[in-house]
């Protein structure tokens, strides 16, 4: 079974009602979704996540008779930028997924995914995530749709609209769970970048003699999590030889796959690639660097830090803060 693409069914909707819930005293928690006839809410009490209450039951929704089917929607409070849909891989790591796609978002992509599961009977669920912002803390909330594998597309449409539907609405005017810094310099080039706030910056080398070098490191609960280089020098140098001294300044020996093609960023022409693994600090690393060059110049930013199968959350914060790194560079 694929996904198709998550819209409101007209037909559904006409044969829906609009359920809002303004009861809690935060309104960054009020929502609303289509219901489709069959459904009705579960008498739940308001509630939104925290930085003290953390993942919370938002709401529930079951069909009134059989075939059963039910959305559930859980929000969790995130302190640190991270993408929805990485955060939806964590959470489904040991599930059997059927389908999944990532859906560009300017918070970051979301994902829409479609599982599988066998207790009593075998079951499908459609996964889907809002994101709010919040600056210093927001809120994800994780929809999950579900109905037998049996019945379910006999109400694939139904689920579709109401995962669609919901919306937030008030939501924080703001895509990220984080302030971002800015780190700007004038020499050897003229770069301007932004990255998330609870990275420690550290400049390795001004510019003012060579390559300007700056680390962000990120650690969390006094455990190190990994290491962003920024590099930017003058000249078209060979990318090989950019990266191999980047690796040197890891203090341990990498093991590189081949060098590929990239994708440019920060109006830089060409680009280029590379992962390997290494250990940063006695501890096992990946590595994933990215080269751009074009105007007269090379830039690099590379990422060091615990592998995703060690802890994906932990990963795909640093890979969130590499794509906000790439996203807003920007060569005067």
């Amino acid at each position: 079974m694929t996904l198709p693409e998550l819209t409101i069914d007209p037909r559904v909707a006409e044969r829906s009602f609009k359920a809002t819930d303004k009861r809690g005293a935060d309104p960054v928690g009020h929502y609303e979704l289509l219901l489709p006839e069959r459904f009705r809410p579960v008498d739940l009490p308001p509630n939104v996540p925290s930085g003290e209450d953390s993942p919370v039951r938002v709401a529930l929704f079951k069909t009134v008779d059989d075939p059963l089917a039910e959305l559930e929607i859980t929000g969790l409070f995130l302190r640190r930028e991270i993408a929805p849909a990485d955060v939806l891989t964590a959470l489904l790591s040991d599930r059997d997924v059927v389908d999944s796609r990532r859906v560009p978002s300017d918070g970051g992509d979301l994902l829409d995914v479609l599982t599988r599961d066998v207790a009593d009977e075998a079951y499908l669920t459609r996964w889907w995530t809002v994101k709010d912002g919040g600056a210093r803390g927001g809120r994800l909330y994780v929809l999950e749709a579900r109905a037998s594998e049996a019945t379910y597309p006999d109400v694939a449409d139904q689920l579709s609209t109401m995962l669609a539907s919901f919306r937030l609405l008030n939501p924080t005017p703001w895509d990220y769970y984080e302030q971002l810094s800015q780190l700007a310099r004038k020499t050897p080039n003229d770069i301007l970048c932004f990255y998330p706030e609870s990275w420690q910056l550290e400049e390795v080398s001004d510019g003012s003699d060579g390559p300007f070098v700056a680390n962000l490191w990120q650690i969390v609960g006094g455990h190190l999590l990994g290491r962003i280089s920024i590099v930017s020098e003058r000249g078209e140098t060979s990318p090989e030889a950019v990266i191999e001294r980047h690796a040197e300044s890891l203090g341990a020996p990498v093991s590189w796959a081949d060098i590929e093609p990239g994708t440019p960023f920060g109006g830089l022409e060409t680009a280029w690639a590379r992962r390997g693994r290494t250990t940063l600090r006695d501890t096992m690393a990946d590595v994933s660097v990215h080269v751009a060059q074009g105007r007269g110049a090379t830039v690099l930013i590379g990422l060091a830090g615990v592998p995703a199968r060690v802890d994906a959350l932990g990963w795909a914060s640093m890979q969130r803060a590499v794509d906000i790194l790439r996203e807003t560079f920007r060569l005067a």
